[in-house]
């Protein structure tokens, strides 16, 4: 598939995702508005999301992407999946201990993003909602691995329109709220993880038969992986940055209500033409 063809496929399903995000946003603001709810949820939200812009997207992509292009061309195909597969067992082993130990001293993290929060009731609330949505990370991390197969195979479509399932899962929990005793925050949470669970079901379904072949077999390859953190270091570093940037913004923001909630909204609306032409051309440069 051409750069320009590759690019335009990109474009359009960003496209389509981002008109899903615009209207997940609208129902988010008329079902919780802009005030100490929307803004548990969306701290809440910040903390796997901050995951997820650090170390998959761009940043796991221009690392992981040339390595298995090169086991691609290789004599023996089966090593890029044996590196997939290596990827997913490695981020699979860092990421559970870090869920667990989250999850634990969860009030400890969250207490830095609600400096204003000085209400029990809605700390605890802010508590629950974030030890509820931070096992997204482990979609995340599954996520980056088969986003950045299908990219490196120049399949573009489904990793763009991935967000819009997410989306959907959001929008279709907003609709279900009068049907459920339920506070309407958590009740988002979840379906934060039902959209994941979506997206994961997806991409499994997307990879090549032989992926599955080579990852439940007991073969063995030694792959050595320092080529891919030497890789992955200098982007990590730029992100952690750009994100320590964000929550610091964040920090400051929770000083005043419903603040947090106004960045959230205006953020994606600015991030619109980024996502549309830069992020899509980018993702299209790296495997070609």
């Amino acid at each position: 598939m051409s750069l320009a063809k590759s690019s335009l496929t990109t474009s359009v399903f960003t496209i389509f995702s981002k008109i899903s995000g615009f209207l997940r946003d609208i129902s988010l603001a008329a079902a919780i508005g802009t005030g100490v709810l929307s803004d548990i949820f969306f701290i809440a939200l910040r903390i796997p999301i901050s995951f997820k812009i650090t170390l998959a997207e761009e940043t796991f992509n221009s690392a992981y992407i040339p390595l298995f292009a090169k086991f691609n061309h290789s004599s023996a195909r089966q090593k890029h999946y044996q590196f997939a597969k290596k990827i997913i067992l490695y981020g699979l082993l860092i990421s559970v201990p870090l869920i667990l130990v989250a999850e634990v001293f969860m009030p400890s993290i969250v207490s830095v993003f609600a400096s204003n929060m000085n209400n029990q009731e809605e700390f605890d609330l802010l508590v629950k909602v974030s030890r509820i949505v931070f096992p997204y990370l482990i979609f995340i991390v599954i996520s980056s691995v088969f986003v950045g197969t299908l990219n490196a195979n120049h399949k573009f479509a489904l990793a763009a329109g991935l967000p819009i399932f997410l989306n959907c899962s959001l929008m279709f929990c907003i609709i279900l709220f009068p049907f459920f005793d339920l506070d309407r925050i958590i009740l988002l949470s979840y379906s934060v993880l039902l959209g994941g669970l979506v997206q994961a079901f997806l991409l499994f379904s997307a990879v090549d038969r032989e992926f599955w072949q080579v990852f439940f077999s007991r073969n063995k390859d030694y792959i050595d992986l320092k080529r891919f953190f030497t890789l992955l270091l200098p982007t990590f570093i730029s992100s952690s940055i750009t994100q320590l940037n964000l929550i610091i913004g964040i920090i400051i923001a929770s000083l005043q209500p419903a603040a947090v909630s106004y960045l959230y909204y205006s953020e994606r609306i600015y991030l619109l033409p980024l996502s549309v032409v830069g992020v899509a051309i980018g993702t299209v440069l790296i495997p070609t």
